[in-house]
């Protein structure tokens, strides 16, 4: 089981900020880079806390910008990060998406090299979406692949024939990788993605984002019947 961090703004004066609004405005000033690691170190730290409270097998999932990523010192952040916070680097999952691996594909592959060696899980978020070819994919050291959320929501009525989603299923197995699905919102969504073989899911009928702690509450209740414990699930509950 695991969770996806997501950064959510309250603001006193304008209440609910959109991140579609303040992240690209974060990225335009730089400030992206300093909340992207606060956003890390928090993820982190929260992660070593349900830890403590035994629950061992969690595994916290964090989005990574583009220009985050293409920092010269950003390995050693990463570094720095799991040795303040004690949480070890197999429970760290950083998402990058397809835009990331296009942009320069000789340093994505050192870095991605570099992190895979720290024991640290990567994934490619909202597949799909970019222009990553079948033999990009191949060379990429990934461990997830995560179906788009615009695929999922195709996937409606009685016609349980979904091809494309069956395709890139069966085509990231192929390639050992584990396949998340995003946005799933029906109970019928889910049946014919565990059918496809999808590995794991995530979206509003599973959980809506909820804090650190309501999450773990809904963990520990005996009568939570969809959080059941897997090797591995991205946003079951999120932060």
């Amino acid at each position: 089981i695991g969770a996806e961090a997501l950064l959510r703004w309250d603001s006193p004066e304008y209440g609910r900020v959109s991140p579609l609004d303040f992240i690209s405005l974060a990225e335009r000033t730089n400030l992206i880079l300093s909340i992207g690691r606060w956003v890390i170190e928090e993820a982190c730290r929260e992660a070593k806390g349900w830890e403590i409270k035994g629950w061992t097998s969690l595994v916290v999932s964090v989005n990574v910008s583009v220009k985050q990523f293409m920092q010269p010192e950003f390995i050693r952040m990463i570094k720095t990060i799991l040795q303040e916070t004690g949480l070890q680097a197999e429970k760290l999952c950083l998402e990058i998406t397809e835009s990331v691996v296009i942009g320069n594909l000789a340093i994505t592959l050192k870095i991605l090299e570099e992190l895979v060696a720290m024991g640290i899980q990567v994934a490619i978020d909202d597949f799909g979406t970019g222009y990553s070819s079948l033999s990009v994919l191949r060379q990429l050291p990934i461990t997830i692949i995560k179906i788009d959320r615009s695929f999922i929501m195709e996937m409606k009525g009685t016609d349980a024939d979904h091809p494309l989603v069956s395709a890139i299923i069966a085509m990231s197995h192929n390639l050992g990788k584990i396949v998340v699905a995003e946005g799933i919102e029906t109970e019928q969504q889910l049946q014919w993605l565990q059918q496809m073989g999808c590995n794991l899911g995530q979206g509003y009928f599973i959980d809506k984002p909820l804090s650190s702690q309501k999450w773990l509450d809904k963990l520990e209740s005996s009568d939570n019947k969809k959080l059941t414990p897997r090797k591995y699930e991205s946003s079951i509950g999120h932060m």
